[in-house]
């Protein structure tokens, strides 16, 4: 093989590789940071579980101490919320994530009292 067509091989096959890693970039530059903070009339809830939902992908994380949960690297678009707490009612929404778009902040409501009786029901297998 003359030593020309050698070396347009040689460069051809690195700008496809090129082209690959900065095709990879973009994909991945598609990632975003989303976070947000659950409360209770205005109060930081720390332990609530927040789980998001698309396409069967599912992520879930707990509040820290502020009641903020993050979620480091999910895809843009639509995806389902829920927030779930003991003796607190389930809270199901929609997000959008994306960059320079807002974060979340929700707030949770207490149950009543017949609801928190039926949450802390044990029941026993029947013999």
């Amino acid at each position: 093989m003359p030593k020309m067509m050698r070396r347009t091989r040689g460069f051809r096959v690195r700008l496809w590789v090129c082209g690959l890693a900065m095709l990879l970039a973009a994909a991945s530059a598609r990632a975003t940071e989303y976070h947000g903070q659950v409360f209770v009339r205005g109060v930081p809830v720390p332990g609530a579980t927040v789980t998001l939902a698309q396409d069967g992908e599912h992520f879930s994380t707990v509040t820290d101490e502020q009641g903020v949960y993050e979620f480091p690297d999910l895809k843009d678009g639509e995806w389902k919320i829920e927030i779930k707490m003991r003796e607190f009612a389930t809270l199901k929404s929609q997000v959008t994530v994306g960059a320079n778009l807002p974060q979340g902040k929700f707030d949770l409501t207490m149950l009543g009292l017949e609801q928190m009786l039926d949450q802390a029901k044990v029941t026993t297998p029947e013999a």
